[in-house]
């Protein structure tokens, strides 16, 4: 898959303020990068009527925004995470608001969809802030976070920003081969201004007090452990949780292998 220009964003709808904010974040993107945009509401049965004027109205009204951008509006039914992992198969991007399907958590919908889908995932809360800063990376060596740091590499360069990388590992392990990693791929986008940090804390802690004034903060779904909780990785799930920024998570199905590969830029 290529560039995400002409490409596909899928967006989870359900008339929530946070699907509101995700779907405003699709549309911008896909303003700058000439994307279509398919916002998808999933019901479990019939719709319920209020909630499905209220999902049409917020489609209408992120589409009056720019109508250069294509927007497609369909609803499915079922269980929400599945459906929306179907709907984004052949997408460049799913994009979900924070507490999309769970109002109280950040949302049983948005681990199902980060841990299964064959594209990054981004998440945005209730408030996008304006695109002004920096991305950030989290790197801990393991294939999904070299994965998205080829990623996250790819898509500084397209937008002409700083990317800062922000490598994690416990203090006294070996870091030499982390350190030619990222040197490495860093190599393969000269233009991109590059800030390296390396943190030995609490990961998940550090990457969001990193990401206090980014763009965007992409994480892989789980890292170097190779261990999944119940849902996702304790890393990402934190960055879900508490980052005041969008979270682009990258799927375990982005490495094939163990092997990360390129991926589309947003």
């Amino acid at each position: 898959m290529g560039s995400v220009e002409s490409g596909r964003i899928v967006v989870g709808v359900d008339g929530s303020a946070h699907a509101a904010a995700a779907l405003a974040w699709a549309v911008s993107t896909a303003s700058r990068v000439g994307a279509v945009v398919e916002p998808v509401a999933v019901w479990r049965s019939g719709p319920p009527w209020p909630w499905r004027r209220t999902t049409e109205a917020q489609v209408e009204a992120a589409a009056a925004v720019d109508p250069a951008v294509v927007v497609r509006y369909s609803e499915r039914t079922g269980s929400a995470g599945p459906a929306l992992v179907r709907a984004a198969e052949h997408a460049d991007l799913l994009v979900l608001g924070r507490h999309t399907g769970d109002p109280g958590s950040a949302g049983a919908v948005v681990h199902h969809c980060a841990r299964y889908a064959t594209c990054p995932v981004v998440v945005v809360g209730e408030v996008v802030p304006p695109p002004v800063g920096p991305l950030v990376v989290g790197v801990d060596g393991s294939p999904l976070s070299l994965a998205a740091l080829d990623w996250a590499l790819a898509e500084a360069d397209r937008r002409g920003t700083e990317l800062h990388v922000v490598t994690t590992r416990p203090a006294g392990q070996d870091t030499a081969d982390l350190t030619d990693a990222v040197a490495e791929r860093c190599a393969e986008h000269p233009e991109v201004p590059v800030r390296r940090e390396r943190h030995t804390g609490s990961p998940g802690v550090d990457l969001v007090s990193a990401a206090r004034t980014a763009d965007l903060l992409v994480v892989g779904s789980h890292g170097a452990g190779g261990l999944l909780s119940a849902l996702l990785g304790s890393v990402s799930d934190h960055c879900l949780r508490n980052a005041s920024c969008p979270v682009a998570v990258i799927p375990a199905a982005m490495a094939d292998g163990g092997a990360p590969r390129r991926l589309p830029t947003l």
